[in-house]
């Protein structure tokens, strides 16, 4: 059983099995940019003090951000300074901040907006 594996299995026992399971799909299945900031967002919270639910307003809102460990996937994002400057841009960047578009209409965006780039070196 590979070291991934048994920390699924573990997951599966400590949790919720279909939640587990479908994190497991998912970090198994998923393109490396969607697992660079995987965010949990709900249109309503429940707030122990109020017990009761509310809407969060921007003022409320605190985002947290989880990315796939390297124990269980390698990812692009996991070297930052190899990704390509719009996949970095994309995935460490932009994180889940911005609602971006799919692969070419991304590419056409990034040609509209950015007028040049330079990398440099360490």
């Amino acid at each position: 059983m590979s070291e991934a594996q048994a920390l699924f299995k573990v997951l599966g026992q400590s949790a919720d099995p279909v939640a587990a399971a479908a994190i497991e799909q998912h970090v198994k299945q998923a393109p490396d940019r969607e697992l660079s900031c995987i965010s949990m967002r709900h249109d309503e919270y429940a707030c122990a003090l109020r017990a009761a639910g509310y809407e969060a307003t921007l003022d409320e809102m605190v985002e947290v951000a989880f990315t796939v460990s390297t124990r269980v996937r390698r990812i692009e994002a996991h070297d930052p300074d190899t990704l390509p400057f719009s996949e970095y841009l994309r995935q460490i960047f932009w994180s889940s901040g911005v609602d971006l578009p799919e692969d070419d209409a991304y590419e056409r965006l990034l040609e509209e907006i950015v007028i040049d780039t330079v990398e440099l070196a360490p």
